[in-house]
């Protein structure tokens, strides 16, 4: 993966918070690279800061975004009022591909781990019935608990 770095401007009070904003003072470039990494509701989120960065939001994005209609009540009945372009809150499910995993078959294939291990030792079982016994010993044989 590539790498970039910005650092904007920071206001050094907040009453200094109107005269540098840090998301306006992003060049394009870093805006339009970001979007693609972006889920839509982060993108939704970004497109509300300002004028600026929606515009550029929606220019970059505009396959992302969503059109709704705009319903209001008149007389008693709902009309169609116009339409609102705007980006979903919700998330589509990342696609997954199934694909083998060729270097961690190989792997499987070869490594030592994989042999069965024979344990000479019995088996404790660990059932509902007992494990409250086993419990009360290993308390037992720990000093700081009693």
């Amino acid at each position: 993966l590539d790498s970039f770095s910005f650092r904007p401007t920071t206001p050094e009070s907040c009453e200094d918070s109107t005269s540098a904003r840090p998301l306006d003072s992003l060049p394009a470039w870093l805006v339009i690279s970001l979007i693609d990494y972006l889920p839509n509701s982060a993108i939704r989120s970004l497109s509300q800061t300002c004028r600026a960065l929606r515009a550029i939001v929606f220019a970059c994005a505009k396959e992302r975004s969503m059109v709704s209609l705009l319903w209001e009540k008149c007389d008693g009945c709902w009309v169609e009022s116009g339409i609102a372009i705007d980006f979903s809150v919700a998330d589509k499910t990342p696609e997954y591909a199934w694909e083998p995993a060729q270097e961690l078959s190989d792997h499987l294939a070869h490594c030592s781990y994989r042999d069965l291990v024979e344990y000479p030792e019995a088996r404790v079982p660990v059932l509902a019935a007992n494990l409250q016994q086993i419990t009360k010993e290993f308390m037992l044989k720990l000093p700081y608990f009693i």
